[in-house]
């Protein structure tokens, strides 16, 4: 769960950044959130779930399918929560953040 919480509060730091940035140097905004997240998407739990899902197909019928089935379900719950709170935390973001237009 602390993988999670850590993935929103820097989605959030990483959104607040990235309107500062876009704001002052006239980038749209997608473009330097997007760059931002991209290496924090979870490819080991995404591995993981792709590695038992393989498994669990091999193992239908045997003892080993249950655990590989609930080895693979943790991973991909682990994953698409992780995706989920980055998404929802730079989004967050108010589109006016610490300076003023001047127009």
């Amino acid at each position: 769960l602390n993988i999670i919480i850590a993935a929103f509060i820097a989605a959030i730091l990483i959104g607040i950044s990235a309107r500062i940035i876009s704001h002052r140097k006239e980038i749209q905004f997608e473009a330097i959130a997007f760059v931002s997240l991209l290496p924090m998407i979870p490819g080991m739990y995404a591995y993981r779930t792709m590695q038992n899902f393989i498994r669990c197909i091999e193992g239908a019928g045997n003892m080993d399918h249950d655990h590989y089935f609930a080895l693979m379900s943790y991973n991909a719950l682990m994953t698409f929560a992780i995706i989920l709170m980055m998404a929802i935390g730079v989004m967050m973001v108010p589109k006016k953040i610490g300076y003023h237009q001047n127009k």
